[in-house]
């Protein structure tokens, strides 16, 4: 994620970053970003309990000269708790039919490495490759679990999937097919 301290605004992905600065060049290094006002910001979400809370990115601090995304935790409403019950785990199948095929078709174009890519784009794009690599070796996907929550709140923090969808992803009523019976 980098920050934009001229327009005070949070950029997801590097690809993003492109997009926004088109003629700004390949912006892979911090000498480069930093000349224009954009900053590279340090996430490291607090721990929180996914039954009851979720988190807000809510900006960012400067401490010592880094960026930092700053969270806040937000309690879930009652509906919400109940959605997030032991009954959360569905297929790997039902897992994927919950994002839609242009989110499928970003999600396997960015895991595309390339090496002619800066590195961090590329450790970004091993990192996608290792998230989806698990969902396809796990047994059954919980969509209470931390890691499974962290990992599509990233997705959306990238750009490959829209604003919100996240919560809708992993907060949507688990429907009957979907709920894996074997585990």
């Amino acid at each position: 994620m980098f920050y934009d301290a001229i327009n005070d605004r949070l950029i997801a992905s590097h690809p993003a970053l492109l997009a926004a600065y088109p003629d700004s060049g390949a912006l892979d290094n911090e000498p480069d970003r930093n000349a224009l006002g954009l900053y590279l910001v340090r996430e490291a979400p607090p721990a929180y309990d996914p039954l009851t809370h979720t988190l807000a990115l809510d900006g960012v601090e400067l401490v010592e000269g880094i960026y930092h995304a700053r969270y806040t935790q937000v309690a879930l409403t009652p509906e919400q708790m109940h959605a997030m019950a032991p009954w959360r785990r569905i297929t790997r199948l039902a897992f994927r039919n919950r994002f839609t095929m242009a989110e499928k078709t970003a999600l396997e174009l960015a895991s595309l490495d390339s090496p002619a890519a800066p590195m961090a784009q590329r450790q970004q794009t091993a990192m996608l490759r290792a998230y989806l690599a698990d969902v396809a070796a796990a047994n059954y996907i919980d969509l209470a679990r931390a890691d499974t929550r962290a990992g599509v709140q990233m997705l959306e923090q990238a750009g490959l999937i829209g604003a919100g969808r996240a919560l809708q992803i992993l907060d949507g009523p688990v429907q009957p097919d979907e709920v894996a019976h074997a585990v």
